[in-house]
């Protein structure tokens, strides 16, 4: 009787130590998820920023082709203020876009794969 109470001891207490070490290391994930959140917070912060100046950029510069369009009539400085629009679109897009491709991360996606998983094992 004693080696079948020693077993079921052994049992549990490798059962709360499995699950001590699941909670520490779940614990351990979300924290570097946290911090790779901060960060790409920061990153998205400037990319913000600087989403901002282009936009600003971008008008400013749509209102000087309109002013050189209809101040000279220049077909080459109408070509040239179009190229710098058409840049500065591009680059407007391209921040958009990595701004947008950033975001999923500040949603802890491993951390919630991880609670998940776990919940439907219990489930099941």
């Amino acid at each position: 009787m004693g080696k079948s109470s020693r077993s079921i001891l052994s049992v549990v207490t490798d059962l709360i130590l499995s699950y001590a070490t699941y909670v520490v290391d779940l614990a351990h994930l979300a924290a570097l998820e946290a911090e790779l959140a901060v960060k790409t917070f920061l990153v998205l912060a400037v990319l913000i920023f600087l989403l901002g100046s282009i936009i600003t950029v971008s008008w400013l510069s749509i209102l000087v082709w309109i002013f050189f369009y209809l101040v000279a009539l220049h077909f080459s400085l109408l070509k040239a203020w179009s190229i710098i629009v058409g840049i500065n679109l591009v680059v407007f897009i391209a921040l958009g876009i990595t701004i947008y491709r950033l975001k999923d991360r500040l949603f802890f996606p491993e951390t919630r794969a991880q609670l998940h998983s776990k919940r439907t094992l219990v489930k099941r």
